[in-house]
């Protein structure tokens, strides 16, 4: 499979599994919200029967971005990207997986 991304076209000839990734990808973002994140034909329905519940997160990695950007004098300078990586302190134990983070989900 070809590797695809916003800012570079692949260079290997595209797989039709390639081409069906990027059309599932586009219709996903012209059907995601880009007030909420939540699927348009869900947060814009006129269903009255529809209600929705606001919940709060929090984002460590935004969290250590936050308090790097207030501890430093100096700003990322023009066409730096500044970012955050996940890493382990007991690297021992595995990472989180995308299904224990639907668990917790569940269970709130």
């Amino acid at each position: 499979m070809t590797f695809l991304s916003d800012s570079a076209q692949p260079t290997d000839k595209w797989t039709p599994q390639d081409k069906k990734l990027l059309m599932a990808w586009t219709i996903l973002q012209k059907e995601t919200c880009n007030e909420c994140g939540q699927p348009l034909w869900i947060c814009r329905s006129s269903n009255n029967n529809l209600t929705f519940a606001v919940r709060k997160g929090v984002c460590y990695s935004k969290m250590a971005m936050e308090k790097w950007s207030k501890d430093r004098k100096d700003k990322a300078k023009p066409g730096e990207t500044v970012y955050t990586v996940a890493s382990l302190i007991d690297e021992t134990k595995p990472m989180p997986t995308r299904a224990e983070y639907l668990m917790e989900l569940n269970e709130d």
